[in-house]
């Protein structure tokens, strides 16, 4: 028993030394080369979906910024911050298909969460024709368009509210009416 032993020892101590890291963790086992299940798995997969996710997140992010600072740069320069007032005088011409929605809270335009991410409103009316670069998710707008002014480009999830027929660029759901509107 002793001398199986050693022999052991020996042949684990004759193998290269990161060899021998894996084989004290349980990676390079025998029943990890045959596919047991029982087996402990190796960490290199996850790793290398941490990576690739890594990767997605910082792709994500760059072409975020890049889509924020053509808005900034494009249609949002010949926009206006939106009051809750001329969300008033949408709701007056809006058709009356829509429903609405009360909401027990006040539609606040100075400090929205655009404001303190992107550094824009989240509420403007367009005061020239403009051409919108599409904007998803948090970052998204809402444009109301008064008569006269039109808008073109993918809106992406941001939303057109036009002054001249009342609709909604979307066309679904309700519309929501705030304790200040």
């Amino acid at each position: 028993m002793m001398l199986r032993l050693l022999s052991g020892c020996a042949a684990v101590a004759a193998r290269p030394p990161i060899l021998m890291a894996m084989a004290v963790v349980g990676l390079f086992t025998p029943a990890a080369r045959r596919g047991r299940t029982d087996a402990r798995p190796s960490p290199l997969p996850r790793m290398r979906e941490r990576v690739v996710r890594r990767s997605r997140m910082d792709d994500w992010e760059r072409s975020s910024k890049r889509a924020v600072a053509e808005a900034k740069a494009g249609f949002l320069a010949s926009c206006r911050r939106a009051t809750p007032d001329d969300y008033k005088r949408w709701l007056a011409v809006s058709d009356p298909e829509i429903g609405v929605k009360r909401r027990d809270y006040k539609l606040d335009t100075r400090d929205t969460h655009t404001d303190r991410n992107w550094g824009y409103p989240q509420w403007v009316v367009a005061q020239t024709d403009i051409k919108v670069t599409p904007l998803h998710g948090a970052m998204a707008v809402n444009i109301i368009v008064p008569r006269g002014v039109t808008v073109e480009g993918d809106l992406g999830h941001s939303e057109a509210f036009s002054m001249g027929d009342g609709k909604r660029s979307s066309g679904y759901g309700t519309v929501d009416r705030y304790r200040n509107t």
